[in-house]
């Protein structure tokens, strides 16, 4: 038995920026990489997003992203 899982469409993306307190460009940051999901993924790729200022991440890393899928799992059986 084989589990395919297909991509339906992206629904949301989340970007949390560090910056220092003057910085005010989240938006541009985040803008990267929602283009990135609308050229691979193409009309699935169509999501809302938020692009959200923090003063410090995890490992010291500069963007981190959060994307929430829609998929179909299809079951095919030998």
């Amino acid at each position: 038995m084989e589990i395919w899982i297909e991509l339906q469409k992206q629904l949301k993306l989340v970007g949390y920026v560090h910056g220092i307190p003057d910085f005010n460009g989240q938006s541009q940051v985040i803008n990267g990489v929602s283009d990135l999901f609308m050229e691979v993924f193409d009309e699935y790729g169509k999501h809302t997003r938020l692009a959200v200022y923090v003063s410090s991440l995890p490992y010291n890393v500069v963007v981190e992203v959060e994307g929430v899928f829609e998929i179909a799992e299809t079951i095919q059986g030998n």
